[in-house]
């Protein structure tokens, strides 16, 4: 390697994109940008879980520089959660470590689809508001506009505002999109 570096005269050029880092807006972000807020965004349901393991002894897996002598062969899983109905510890032992891993899978979607209910729950008033901003796009572009005298009849032959309250409408859309996302 010494020899080597004595020679070599293309050296490794590091390049940084440099500038300062933002963070990526959140879903809360993006509704509180449309009008939509909600008080709090935590989401507070989750699950642990911890695998046990046997020690297995192994023979025929070594290299020239590795000698291999035990694998770690899962044999069970406790999995436990704060969501209503799952707060006590469910142990499950199985041999097979892909029968093991279905049976966590699926109890753990037992879980979620309670903890997505529980989400859609404490975040209803925002679905409400989106559903309604989906519903009926005209309303958000009414109470945006300022002029005192505006009416529905006026823009709703006028092309250009029917293309602008379609583009609202699948911003609202996204946005419901991505606030399922964040409940499951």
């Amino acid at each position: 390697m010494k020899r080597h570096q004595l020679k070599c005269t293309g050296q490794t050029v590091h390049r940084f994109k440099g500038g300062f880092y933002s963070n990526p807006k959140t879903i809360f972000d993006k509704l509180e940008e449309h009008g939509i807020r909600v008080q709090d965004s935590l989401f507070p349901w989750f699950v642990v879980y911890d695998f046990e393991a046997m020690l297995v002894p192994i023979k025929e897996s070594n290299s020239d520089k590795l000698t291999w002598i035990q694998r770690h062969d899962p044999i069970s899983v406790s999995v436990c959660s704060n969501v209503e109905g799952f707060t006590e510890s469910h142990c499950i032992v199985d041999p097979t470590a892909q029968s093991l891993v279905q049976h966590m899978v699926d109890y753990m979607t037992k879980i979620a689809l309670i903890s997505y209910k529980l989400a859609k729950e404490k975040f209803a008033d925002a679905f409400d508001q989106l559903e309604a901003d989906i519903e009926n796009p005209y309303r958000a572009l009414l109470e945006d506009d300022d002029e005192e005298g505006y009416k529905l009849d006026a823009f709703l032959y006028d092309e250009e505002l029917q293309e602008k309250n379609e583009k609202k409408k699948k911003v609202f859309q996204k946005l419901k999109e991505e606030l399922e996302a964040y409940c499951s």
